[in-house]
């Protein structure tokens, strides 16, 4: 997403939990940061499986895609 929307790549600055942001532009306030590559945006990745797939959904659809449109794969 990232590249295909980089203007609207920080709208995801939105998207928080009940004490703490899951995407942020300042490392320091998240539990496990990783940065999305090519932005200057960090995501929380100390998340359960289960809450990384809302994640997903909630990204995208603030990005205008819906739930359909994305698709998981897990390798093992």
């Amino acid at each position: 997403m990232a590249e295909v929307h980089p203007d609207e790549i920080h709208n995801l600055t939105t998207l928080a939990g009940k004490k703490h942001p899951y995407f942020t532009k300042d490392s320091s306030l998240l539990r496990k940061a990783e940065q999305i590559p090519n932005s200057s945006l960090f995501f929380e990745a100390n998340l359960s499986a289960n809450d990384v797939v809302k994640l997903i959904n909630r990204a995208a659809d603030s990005m205008g895609y819906t739930s359909d449109s994305v698709k998981i794969h897990l390798i093992e």
